[in-house]
């Protein structure tokens, strides 16, 4: 089997205003997620673009009960079954 792939793009929370991490006033949002459910879209100052395709894309209105239920539990459960299973999860402490 091949790996999945998943992205999730956290909410913005009052933390990333504090820290200067987002600018308020952001002319537009630039990570928009096609109503596919795989492909999410960068657009850069410089109006050039980029499309990434994933095995599950995740917005800001995913639950973490959502992200588990679809991308974790079948590998617990297969774990469970006797197969092996690696769950990585890349983010900053706390992200969501």
């Amino acid at each position: 089997s091949r790996p999945i792939v998943c992205a999730r793009l956290r909410p913005i929370i009052e933390e990333d205003f504090r820290q200067a991490n987002v600018v308020k006033a952001a002319p537009h949002v630039c990570v928009h997620f096609k109503k596919d459910g795989q492909t999410i879209k960068i657009l850069h100052d410089d109006s050039t673009q980029k499309l990434f395709r994933m095995d599950y894309t995740f917005d800001v209105s995913a639950t973490q009960t959502e992200v588990y239920n679809t991308v974790v539990r079948p590998i617990v459960q297969d774990v469970l079954r006797g197969c092996n299973g690696t769950v990585l999860a890349y983010g900053p402490t706390a992200a969501g």
